[in-house]
């Protein structure tokens, strides 16, 4: 009796510390006013669909983002570069893409070829603070911080950069909604060519969640070989060409 009594106490300890999914969604934290980011939150809502789960995101510069995530404040990381996990070392990495984020240059004065992280050195290149790879592709370099794609812009058409590097998706994205759009065709604005750099995005859970990664890698896993994500991810793109 004494034996069964300590089995169920057990039990009902390990299923009070576990995750409840029922009645709540995860929130996972992104980067603010990112359309990369927007790409990776269509991908994620199918694939938690699937698992009868919703999401929301909560939007926060790079750096507090990743800080919510890794101290478990949230459910997660909606997308990032493989590895994070090194450092915030709560997250899970779900390996399976769900994204993918081109990096180009954009000037308003200057033309050069664009021939990895080095040909950019010797500029004043304007970058949005929080953004591993870039802080990473930057580093020792003349860089100038924002909070913001919008803000990014600002500096450079006020001539306080030479450079941005930004994803391609959010420059589209930024030129259609604002009137950067006109200085683009008028007053050079130049995005050059080729791509910086090219990076798969994946999905991170905090590991309060580990009961999930099996589950969700799977749907992702078909997601992947039917092609669903790829065509989530053109599709989205080719509405930001139409309105640009």
């Amino acid at each position: 009796m004494l034996i069964k009594s300590a089995y169920i106490g057990l039990l009902i300890i390990l299923l009070a510390s576990s995750p409840s999914y029922a009645s709540k969604k995860l929130l996972f934290t992104t980067i603010q006013k990112s359309s990369v980011q927007a790409i990776s939150h269509k991908v994620l809502e199918k694939a938690y669909a699937r698992l009868g789960l919703d999401i929301e995101v909560l939007e926060q510069p790079g750096k507090r983002a990743l800080h919510s995530s890794n101290s478990g404040a949230v459910d997660g990381e909606l997308s990032r570069i493989a590895g994070i996990n090194a450092e915030y070392e709560n997250l899970l990495m779900i390996p399976i893409a769900i994204n993918s984020v081109e990096i180009i240059v954009m000037t308003k004065d200057i033309i050069f070829p664009v021939s990895g992280w080095e040909s950019i050195r010797g500029y004043r290149i304007g970058v949005v603070r929080g953004i591993i790879f870039t802080e990473r592709g930057t580093q020792g370099m003349h860089v100038s911080p924002s909070n913001s794609y919008e803000q990014l812009f600002k500096m450079l058409m006020g001539g306080r950069v030479d450079i941005i590097v930004i994803p391609y998706v959010s420059a589209l994205e930024n030129l259609r909604k604002s009137n950067y759009s006109e200085i683009y065709r008028s007053h050079g604005l130049k995005i050059l060519k080729p791509v910086l750099t090219e990076h798969d995005l994946y999905h991170y859970l905090h590991v309060k969640h580990l009961a999930l990664k099996d589950k969700l890698t799977s749907v992702l896993e078909d997601m992947q070989s039917s092609g669903e994500i790829a065509k989530i991810r053109q599709e989205y793109i080719d509405k930001l060409y139409n309105g640009f």
